[in-house]
C-alpha cells in the first residue's frame, strides 16, 4: 500500500520518482497488469488478429529499451524503480483517464490528462538516467515508440491491421460529420 501512495505522490509531483521503494514484486505485477491492460485496448480492435501478442511484444520492448537505456549509463540498478514508477504512472493515468471519459464535464479533461501522463513520463526518465530535459523527451517518445516498433518488426502484419484500423475509425468520423451536417440543415 505504501508504494502506491507513492506512485499517487509521484504523479501529483509531491515526491521524485528516485524515492520510490524497490519492489521487485510490484514491478512484475504492474508489468502484468500493463499488458492486461494493452490487451483489453488491443482486443477492442477488431483488425488486430493476435492483441494477446502484440501486447506481451510491445511490453517487452519497452522493457528492453528502458534496460538498454539504463544499462548504457551504468545505472541498471534502477531498472526495477524505473519499471514501477513508469508503468505505476502509467496505470494511475489511465484509471483517471478512463473516468474522467465517463463522466461528461469532466472529458474536458482528458487531453490534459494524456499530456501529464507524458509529461510525467519524461520526469521519471529525466530522473532515471540523469539526463537534460530535451534529452528526456527524445528517450520518451522512443520509448513509447519501442513496444510498437518491435510487433511491427516481428509481426508485419500488425501495421498493416493497424492501417486497417484507423481506416475504420476515418470512415466512423466521416459519416457522424455527414450525420450530423445532415442534422443541422
Amino acid at each position: 500500500m505504501q508504494i502506491i501512495k507513492q506512485l499517487y505522490e509521484i504523479t501529483l509531483r509531491k515526491r521524485q520518482p528516485a524515492d520510490l521503494n524497490y519492489s521487485l514484486e510490484t514491478a512484475i505485477i504492474l508489468t502484468i497488469t500493463i499488458i492486461f491492460l494493452r490487451y483489453y485496448s488491443f482486443s477492442k480492435m477488431e483488425s488486430l488478429s493476435s492483441p494477446a501478442l502484440y501486447s506481451m511484444l510491445s511490453i517487452v520492448g519497452e522493457l528492453a529499451l528502458i534496460f538498454a537505456l539504463l544499462k548504457s549509463q551504468q545505472k541498471d540498478n534502477r531498472f526495477v524503480q524505473t519499471v514501477t514508477a513508469l508503468f505505476g504512472v502509467t496505470l494511475l493515468m489511465s484509471t483517471a483517464i478512463l473516468i474522467a471519459a465517463m463522466i461528461p464535464f469532466v472529458q474536458l479533461t482528458i487531453l490534459f490528462l494524456m499530456v501529464w501522463s507524458l509529461y510525467l513520463m519524461i520526469v521519471i526518465l529525466r530522473s532515471a538516467l540523469e539526463c537534460s530535459t530535451p534529452v528526456a523527451i527524445l528517450l520518451t517518445i522512443a520509448y513509447n515508440a519501442a513496444g510498437y516498433l518491435l510487433v511491427v518488426i516481428l509481426m508485419p502484419k500488425f501495421q498493416t491491421e493497424m492501417l486497417l484500423e484507423i481506416e475504420k475509425i476515418s470512415a466512423a468520423y466521416e459519416q457522424a460529420k455527414i450525420a450530423a451536417q445532415q442534422q443541422a440543415n
